[in-house]
């Protein structure tokens, strides 16, 4: 009789989650009910508040490379981990994996920013409402022009943004 020997499973790597542009200070108890399912599995997840989305808001502007930095502050002590990146939060997760290739073991994007479409209507789009943003802060320098061009795009994240 052959006898069964168990095996054990590795412990998942923790999953840290990064949420897009979501100007809300409950933008953590909206993505409960998806971390308790994936608690459920045996993963061990981690939400960041982003800086400047959330309870902590910012006093100049970061560009993406300040978010990397700040996120490689909150992470440098985790040697392997998994990165899900939600829009914004996507193309962090990118770039943050780009520079630390080492301590990133898995990379989830949903619905990630910073991987354009590369069709003829959306490369038109930026192009268009690109060339518009730097014409209207010339001509429409107040908050009404800044409105009615986000408006015209269909960009409601930058409408909800701080002027920071």
């Amino acid at each position: 009789m052959k006898s069964v020997q168990k095996t054990q499973r590795p412990t998942p790597l923790p999953v840290i989650l990064l949420h897009g542009w979501a100007i809300d200070p409950q933008n953590q108890q909206k993505w409960r009910p998806f971390m308790e399912q994936l608690d459920s599995t045996g993963w061990s997840l981690r939400f960041l508040d982003l800086p400047g989305f959330g309870t902590e808001p910012l006093t100049e502007a970061w560009r993406l490379n300040d978010y990397v930095n700040w996120l490689h502050h909150q992470l440098k002590s985790q040697p392997q981990l998994v990165l899900l990146g939600h829009s914004f939060g996507g193309q962090l997760a990118v770039r943050y994996a780009s520079v630390f290739p080492e301590q990133v073991a898995g990379l989830v994007l949903l619905d990630s920013a910073g991987i354009r479409p590369r069709t003829f209507q959306a490369k038109l789009k930026r192009r268009l409402f690109g060339s518009a943003a730097k014409l209207g802060r010339a001509v429409l320098p107040f908050e009404l022009g800044r409105q009615v061009l986000h408006r015209l795009a269909g960009e409601r994240d930058y409408l909800q943004a701080p002027p920071v």
